[in-house]
């Protein structure tokens, strides 16, 4: 590779705009962490902080009438969100749609993997819900010894309205509500809102294989090392379903005649 400084006509433009495109996009990337930090720097002002904020983690969690629920823990520091350190978590033994017991039971399971090592202590949690879920997060953060961290619930006002928002402090039964245009509430809806997409993201994937994982198991006449066979000939369900009786001989293990039952079975599902 040659490196040119001295250049000339079109290859001159060229250089001309690379610089202004990454002065742009600097200058933007400064302005858009000054502004994180001044958000930042509200939300501790509001919750009467006096050491900064430097770790947020927020959680979420997801399901359809209670199944296939999924619960999301994003977090932010200083610079902004980390993706990298998102973790979502499987709910288990709770019944269909207790919100309350499955934050506290993500929360349990966060705090605890926290507690051994595996991550880094957040000095901010954000629940996404109001009195009830809070309550079973500062339960969850008391049985594991972390009550240092604090702890609020940001809930939605009437309607359900974005933009509304309320904010749930532990023991305090009247909500503080927020000023839509203050950069605290701001950076809260910014962070909950991730928490929200990256739960119903996994929820959705979990759901979506849940739905195959039935649709295969339901055909007749086939058991797992051929449903496996099949899937990874086709690379999902809907190639599956859709296949010829000439294309499904073409798997191993697969007769005419069970080629046949699968092109009926799909057809009537």
């Amino acid at each position: 590779m040659q490196v040119k400084s001295r250049v000339r006509g079109i290859r001159d433009q060229w250089r001309k705009m690379a610089v202004l495109n990454a002065t742009d996009h600097l200058d933007r990337q400064l302005a858009s962490n000054a502004d994180h930090l001044q958000r930042l720097q509200a939300l501790g002002e509001l919750l009467g902080r006096t050491d900064p904020i430097d770790r947020i983690e927020c959680f979420d969690t997801s399901h359809s009438m209670g199944e296939h629920p999924v619960a999301s823990c994003v977090v932010f520091d200083a610079s902004g969100s980390v993706p990298g350190e998102y973790r979502r978590f499987n709910i288990k033994d709770v019944s269909p749609g207790d919100d309350f017991a499955a934050m506290e039971q993500v929360v349990s399971r966060r705090i605890a993997r926290v507690n051994d090592g595996d991550g880094i202590r957040p000095n901010l949690m954000v629940i996404d819900g109001g009195v009830g879920q809070v309550a079973r997060a500062q339960k969850a953060l008391h049985d594991h010894l972390a009550t240092d961290v604090m702890l609020i619930g940001i809930a939605k006002g009437s309607g359900r309205k974005s933009g509304r928002e309320s904010l749930f402090l532990p023991g305090r039964k009247t909500p503080l509500v927020l000023d839509p245009s203050s950069p605290a509430h701001l950076m809260l809806r910014q962070i909950r809102d991730e928490a929200h997409r990256f739960a119903i993201t996994g929820h959705r994937k979990k759901r979506n294989a849940s739905r195959t994982r039935s649709k295969v198991e339901d055909i007749p006449g086939i058991g797992a090392k051929k449903r496996q066979a099949l899937l990874r000939h086709f690379g999902g369900i809907r190639p599956l379903q859709s296949a010829t009786v000439e294309e499904l001989v073409k798997v191993d293990g697969i007769s005419v005649n069970l080629a046949k039952r699968l092109v009926e079975h799909f057809r009537t599902a």
